[in-house]
């Protein structure tokens, strides 16, 4: 009998834990979900902005890389990294890029480069001139065709240069000139309107060449055989002494010597009405740019280099091509002393 009273009394005993032992209620867990998803929606926008951050960082960084390397190329030099073509068989079309000066070939064949690796704005990284200064004294190959025997496939031999790329460039802008004013309605392949600048071609970063168009209009050249070609040397010349007297005319604080992509494209369409680039006496209100999206993903906010070296991440309305800050070109800076031909 005491077995048989023990045996019933364990299992009461094992029910009465039974009814203690229960999950959550629905109710419960539908709390603690909504808990979760409150502090994962108050933590994003601290992750994000750490994210956002850290690329912020980066881009200065290797800007300020690129920069500095630029300066000493020009005190070295006393010119600056610029790259230009002339067609061989015509000697009066002459071409050159914003990003012509630095960075590596990019992948965009089906833009810039023929199935040869050449073509008017395909600049292979061996022929840019500050890629091939920041790489010395290691010498800088031509691309070469991997086994697939075709330019731009990811088995090419190529040689890149990271520091030219900002970890925020996602989409390039500088496809758009090869359609034109019809750029945001033409029947573009998705694979070149998703494609980085970098991976475009070669550089997130773009030189400052507004100045360029100013010296063009004030360079004369007598008739004859190349005279395109030799108004575009004479042009050159002049902004030689653009970047030598920046800094007795605007201060070399205020002169920019590079930006991120979008700015290029924002301060181009001030002189898209101009067939010379002359913008008259006022250059700041002469023709009207277009506010761009940085970047880093705010309106008019952008990455930029300056002649005494330091980079800024400022607010830039590039509907104008100066601001108190910051300055693209002024056309007191001219004079038209000649000088040697960069290397």
């Amino acid at each position: 009998m005491r077995h048989g009273h023990c045996h019933v009394a364990c299992c009461l005993t094992g029910r009465v834990r039974q009814r203690h032992r229960r999950g959550f209620t629905l109710i419960e867990l539908l709390v603690v979900i909504s808990i979760i998803a409150l502090l994962i929606s108050i933590a994003m926008p601290s992750l994000r902005g750490a994210r956002d951050q850290a690329k912020q960082t980066v881009c200065r960084a290797n800007l300020r890389s690129i920069n500095t390397a630029l300066l000493a190329y020009v005190s070295e030099y006393d010119c600056y990294p610029v790259l230009f073509r002339v067609n061989v068989n015509n000697c009066n079309r002459v071409s050159w890029a914003t990003w012509s000066f630095g960075g590596w070939t990019g992948r965009d064949y089906f833009t810039y480069c023929d199935a040869e690796g050449s073509g008017t704005h395909c600049y292979q990284t061996y022929q840019r001139p500050l890629s091939v200064y920041m790489l010395e004294p290691y010498a800088v190959a031509p691309d070469r065709k991997g086994p697939d025997n075709v330019f731009g496939t990811p088995d090419d031999q190529v040689t890149e240069m990271p520091v030219y790329r900002c970890p925020a460039d996602t989409v390039s802008t500088q496809w758009r000139w090869n359609y034109g004013s019809n750029w945001d309605t033409a029947d573009v392949p998705p694979a070149v309107r998703e494609m980085s600048a970098y991976e475009q071609c070669g550089s997130s970063y773009q030189m400052n060449y507004y100045w360029f168009y100013q010296a063009r209009a004030r360079a004369v050249v007598s008739a004859g055989p190349c005279a395109v070609k030799r108004r575009w040397e004479a042009a050159f010349d002049i902004g030689r002494n653009i970047w030598r007297r920046a800094d007795e005319f605007a201060g070399a604080s205020r002169f920019v010597t590079l930006a991120e992509d979008p700015f290029d494209w924002g301060i181009a369409q001030s002189l898209s009405s101009s067939a010379d680039g002359e913008a008259g006496p006022d250059f700041q209100h002469a023709y009207t740019g277009l506010q761009t999206l940085g970047l880093h993903g705010k309106w008019s906010r952008h990455m930029v280099s300056f002649l005494d070296g330091h980079v800024d991440y400022l607010l830039a309305d590039t509907r104008y091509q100066r601001e108190a800050v910051w300055t693209v070109t002024n056309e007191r800076w001219y004079d038209t002393r000649r000088r040697e031909n960069c290397p």
